[in-house]
C-alpha cells in the first residue's frame, strides 16, 4: 500500500547508530607532576641558571627553560582541545541527522493518504453496498409481496439445515432395511445378505418415494389455490392407497419367496388379486405395517425439508441469502476502513515515538557536550595550575641561587595564551540548538494532529457507511416502500 512506499522513502530519517561512534563524556587525564618533574628537573635548572643571574633583572619574558615548560603544555592543551572538537564534531553530526522536517512531512503524507485512501474507499464500496443494497431490498420486496398475497403473516419454517431431515431419511431407510431384511432372511437362498439385499430395493422405494411425496403432495395441500389444492389432496390419498397397495405386495413377495424364489413376485400379484389380506404368516403382516409406517414417516420428514406453505423457502431463502450478502459486505467494509486507520495510526504513532526519543536524544546530547565543554575548561586550569607549580619551583630555586634582583615577571603566575579555537567552543545552548528544540516541540502536536485527521476521516467513513446500513435496514422496509 502507499503508507508502505512512504515508510520507505521516510522512514529511514534520524541518524543510524551504525554510522556513528558511541558519544558520551571522555575524561581528559591529569598531569603526572611527579614524572614531568623528573624529567624536566625545574629545581635543578632553576639553581643553575640562577648562579649566572639568569634571566636578566630587567627581563619581561619567559626564559628559555620556563617557555620549554609552557609549551609543554601549550601542546597538551593541543592536543586536548583537538580531543574535544572531534568530540563536538560527533555530537554535531548527531544533531545534524535528526531531520525533523522529514518527520513532519511523513506525518503530513500519511494523514492525506488515509484521507484518499477513505476518499477511494467511499466511492468504490458505496457502489458495491448500493448494489447489494438493491438486490437485498427487491429480495426482500418480493418476500412482503409473497405474503401479503397469501395471507401469511408468521415467518418461514425454514429448517436451520436439511442435513437434519436427510439424516432422519437415512436412519428411516437403515432401520427398515434391518427390520425387512430379517423378515425376508428366512426366504431367500443367500441368507440374511440376500434378505438385507432385497429389503434395500423395497425400503429404498418407501422412503425415496416418502420424500417426494410429502415434499410435493402434502406441501400442495397448503396452497392457496382452490384447484391446486384439491388435485394435491387427492395426489395425498392416492399415494397413501399405493404405498399400502405397495407394502401390501412386498408383503405376500416375502410369502412367495419362501415356497418359490424363483417366480416370488409373479405370485405375490396373483395373490393379490385372488385374496389381497391372505397373508400366511405374522411377519409378513408385520412388514407390510412396517413398511407403510416408514413410508408415511418418511412423506412427513419430507413435508419438513421446507415451510409448510410451498414456495414460502424458496423465496425467504433468497432473502437471507441477500441478506447475508449484504452483511458481509458491510462487515468486509467496516474491516477495510479499520484497516486504514490502524495502519495509519500505528505509523503516526511511530513517528511521534521517533520524535519523542530524538527529542530526548538531543537533549542528552547538548547536556553531555555541555558536560564536556565544563570538563575541559576545568582541565585548562588544571594544565595551567601543574605549569605554574613547575614554574615556581623553578623561579624560587632561582631566586636562592642569584645575586641579582629577580624579574619582575617572576611575581605573575603564568596563563594560556587567548587562543581563537577556543573562542569557538559552542555555547550551552546556541540559537540553532534552541531552534532544534523548538522544530521538535512543534512537531510533536502536529503528528498528533495528523492522528486526529486520521480519526476524523475514520469517523466519517463509519458514519457514511452507518447510513446506507440505516436505509437498508429490513425492519424498516415495507412492501409499499414505506
Amino acid at each position: 500500500m502507499l503508507i508502505a512506499f512512504l515508510k520507505k522513502i521516510f522512514g529511514r530519517s534520524g541518524p543510524s547508530r551504525s554510522r556513528h561512534r558511541t558519544l558520551g563524556i571522555f575524561s581528559f587525564e591529569e598531569v603526572d607532576l611527579a614524572q614531568v618533574r623528573r624529567k624536566l628537573k625545574p629545581h635543578a635548572r632553576g639553581t643553575e641558571t640562577g648562579a649566572h643571574d639568569l634571566p636578566p633583572a630587567a627581563a619581561t619574558e619567559l626564559d628559555s627553560f620556563e617557555s620549554q615548560i609552557a609549551e609543554r603544555f601549550e601542546a597538551e592543551r593541543e592536543t586536548s582541545r583537538d580531543r574535544l572538537f572531534e568530540q563536538i564534531r560527533l555530537y554535531q553530526e548527531r544533531l545534524g541527522g535528526h531531520d525533523v522536517h522529514s518527520r513532519i512531512a511523513f506525518a503530513d503524507a500519511i494523514a492525506k493518504n488515509v484521507a484518499a485512501q477513505y476518499l477511494t474507499t467511499r466511492k468504490s464500496r458505496k457502489d458495491e453496498l448500493h448494489r447489494i443494497r438493491a438486490d437485498m431490498l427487491a429480495r426482500f420486496d418480493e418476500l412482503e409481496r409473497f405474503k401479503l398475497e397469501n395471507k401469511i403473516r408468521r415467518t418461514a419454517r425454514t429448517p436451520p439445515s436439511r442435513i437434519y431431515h436427510y439424516g432422519i431419511a437415512s436412519v428411516l431407510l437403515l432401520i427398515e432395511i434391518f427390520l425387512n431384511g430379517l423378515f425376508f432372511a428366512r426366504g431367500s437362498e443367500y441368507g440374511l445378505i440376500g434378505g438385507w439385499l432385497w429389503a434395500l430395493i423395497f425400503a429404498s422405494v418407501n422412503v425415496v418415494v416418502g420424500i417426494f411425496v410429502g415434499d410435493i403432495v402434502w406441501r400442495n395441500c397448503n396452497h392457496p389455490n382452490s384447484v391446486r389444492r384439491s388435485l394435491s389432496y387427492i395426489g395425498a390419498v392416492l399415494a397413501t392407497i399405493l404405498f399400502a397397495l405397495f407394502n401390501l405386495f412386498v408383503a405376500h413377495f416375502r410369502d412367495a419367496i419362501e415356497s418359490n424364489p424363483a417366480e416370488a413376485g409373479k405370485v405375490a400379484i396373483q395373490v393379490i388379486r385372488e385374496s389381497p389380506f391372505g397373508l400366511q404368516e405374522l411377519e409378513s403382516w408385520l412388514l407390510l405395517a412396517l413398511g407403510f409406517i416408514f413410508s408415511q414417516a418418511a412423506s412427513f420428514d419430507g413435508l419438513r425439508l421446507k415451510d409448510p406453505f410451498p414456495g414460502y423457502t424458496d423465496v425467504d431463502t433468497r432473502f437471507r441469502l441477500a441478506e447475508e450478502d449484504y452483511r458481509m459486505g458491510k462487515e468486509a467494509v467496516f474491516e477495510a476502513i479499520d484497516q486504514i486507520k490502524d495502519e495509519g495510526i500505528e505509523t503516526l504513532d511511530a513517528s511521534l515515538q521517533r520524535l519523542e526519543v530524538w527529542k530526548r536524544e538531543i537533549e542528552a546530547i547538548l547536556d553531555q557536550r555541555s558536560r564536556q565543554v565544563a570538563r575541559y575548561k576545568a582541565y585548562l586550569k588544571h594544565l595551567e595550575e601543574c605549569c605554574n607549580e613547575l614554574l615556581q619551583e623553578y623561579r624560587n630555586a632561582n631566586v636562592e641561587a642569584r645575586h641579582s634582583p629577580t624579574p619582575a615577571y617572576f611575581q605573575r603566575s603564568w596563563t594560556f595564551r587567548v587562543s581563537e579555537a577556543d573562542s569557538g567552543l559552542p555555547a550551552e545552548r546556541s540559537e540553532v540548538d534552541k531552534q532544534i528544540l523548538e522544530e521538535l516541540q512543534r512537531a510533536l502536536p502536529r503528528v498528533s494532529s495528523c492522528k486526529d485527521l486520521v480519526f476524523r476521516e475514520h469517523a466519517q467513513a463509519v458514519e457514511d457507511f452507518r447510513q446506507i446500513e440505516d436505509l437498508n435496514d429490513p425492519v424498516r422496509w415495507r412492501a409499499d416502500g414505506t
